[in-house]
């Protein structure tokens, strides 16, 4: 995800936001939704290009959505299981 896929043209934010690289492998769609969110606030980019650790906000709260939504599959996959005795 580049600054053009953020930003449909050379705007300023554009410009900004190019300091700062952020690479995740294997990525979920979610997280790039997430991100193009979070950066459509100008508050938040200001905030990354003063510390690019504010990146990990996105990328913390997808990832904790996202095992919360594997243990709830998992739940109802195997909660039966859980309540059956021997």
């Amino acid at each position: 995800m580049g600054r053009r896929d953020l930003y449909e043209d050379d705007s300023e934010e554009a410009e900004k936001i190019s300091n700062v690289t952020l690479v995740c492998s294997g990525a979920p769609e979610g997280l790039e939704i997430r991100l193009k969110t979070f950066l459509a606030v100008p508050r938040n980019v200001e905030a990354v290009m003063q510390d690019p650790y504010a990146l990990w906000i996105p990328v913390l709260v997808e990832s904790w959505n996202m095992m919360d939504d594997t243990v709830w599959y998992l739940q109802e996959l195997f909660g039966e299981l859980e309540n059956v005795s021997p």
